[in-house]
């Protein structure tokens, strides 16, 4: 890119000045410097700098700083040139660069706005295409505003966009949060596996047939007796030992032996009556 640029900057001048071939041979070879000369040395060897016209000048100096391969294959990254994430202004400098590599584009103006503007991106494409440019230059001037709109549009989203502030909890909830409940003095680890486990009491007695209940001694279900001193003068509401406290023993009503007379006793852990009185 640097030796294209080169050619093309003494090409500029040379026509400024109005040289001839022989003349713009003579100047540009006297630029030449470190490497470049001595190429030029060996390779003007085998031409006749006396015929030697600029054309042939610049094919000579081509392939030695701009090979064939070399042209050919920026040809064809142009033809596939896409914006991108490059800036309209990136794009255009590619964009123009590139031309020079295929000169049927750059010399034919329709040719080569439309070939701009396939490689702009989408979106600013279809903002260009709506006001329907008539040259490549009005198209340029067109992406880079539709550019501009872009930013100010998305800089105005954020603006209006609310800000995210972190949710925190109340002082005296942050507290409570950290705030551990006490469950009493460490315990041993001993203590720690004995806690939870059911007490061996719950089924020190098995499940009785008759009444499928747990309850020691002999079942007092449907014999017509006290079931809590064996009496059969009287039933349980009525019987003298009732109020008596009993250490180790409680008792229970089925919902359905409400009747004083039918009442059944069993021998579980808490004393409870549905339906009726206890």
């Amino acid at each position: 890119m640097i030796a294209e640029g080169w050619i093309k900057s003494l090409e500029v001048i040379f026509e400024f000045m109005e040289l001839g071939d022989a003349d713009r041979v003579r100047c540009a070879t006297y630029l030449f410097s470190g490497d470049a000369r001595l190429w030029w040395e060996g390779a003007a060897v085998a031409l006749n700098l006396a015929t030697l016209t600029w054309i042939r000048f610049t094919e000579v100096f081509y392939s030695k700083y701009f090979a064939e391969e070399v042209r050919t294959r920026l040809t064809t990254e142009f033809m596939s040139l896409r914006q991108g994430d490059m800036t309209v202004t990136e794009f255009i400098r590619k964009f123009e660069r590139g031309c020079h590599f295929v000169p049927l584009i750059a010399n034919d103006a329709r040719a080569k706005m439309m070939h701009f503007l396939v490689g702009l991106r989408p979106i600013l494409r279809r903002d260009v295409r709506v006001s329907d440019p008539t040259t490549y230059e009005i198209a340029v001037s067109k992406a880079l505003a539709a550019e501009q709109d872009l930013r100010d549009i998305e800089r105005d989203r954020q603006g209006k966009r609310p800000a995210q502030v972190p949710h925190r909890p109340p002082p005296h909830q942050h507290q409570q949060q950290n705030k551990r409940p006490f469950h009493g003095p460490p315990r041993s680890r001993g203590q720690q596996q004995q806690r939870g486990r059911p007490s061996p009491k719950t089924f020190e007695h098995p499940v009785c047939p008759r009444c499928s209940r747990r309850h020691p001694g002999a079942c007092m279900s449907g014999s017509g007796k006290c079931f809590k001193c064996g009496s059969p003068d009287h039933m349980l509401l009525q019987c003298p030992q009732r109020n008596l406290p009993t250490q180790g023993r409680v008792f229970a009503l089925h919902a359905t032996e409400t009747n004083p007379e039918t009442m059944l006793l069993t021998g579980t852990d808490e004393v409870r009556a549905e339906g009726g009185d206890q």
